[in-house]
């Protein structure tokens, strides 16, 4: 018991710190990623059929990719 509560009062601070950073990534994220979705969506109904067809290929292709797969390519090919 002693040793775990050593290591929060070393890296407690550091904890904190780590997960404000990734709510506040999680925040952005989100925002982003509803904004770029309602863009798309709304970018889809314009009359525009080349802009409509590249959209929708877009939509498409990341609907039908596994998540897991699309994670990896992500990691590792980014």
């Amino acid at each position: 018991m002693g040793s775990v509560l050593r290591v929060l009062v070393d890296y407690g601070p550091a904890f904190g710190q780590a997960l404000l950073l990734t709510w506040k990534l999680t925040a952005i994220s989100f925002v982003a990623g509803f904004a770029l979705g309602i863009a798309v969506t709304v970018a889809r109904l314009l009359p525009l059929r080349p802009l409509r067809f590249v959209l929708t290929a877009y939509v498409e292709i990341f609907r039908n990719i596994p998540s897991a797969a699309l994670l990896i390519f992500i990691v590792f090919a980014l």
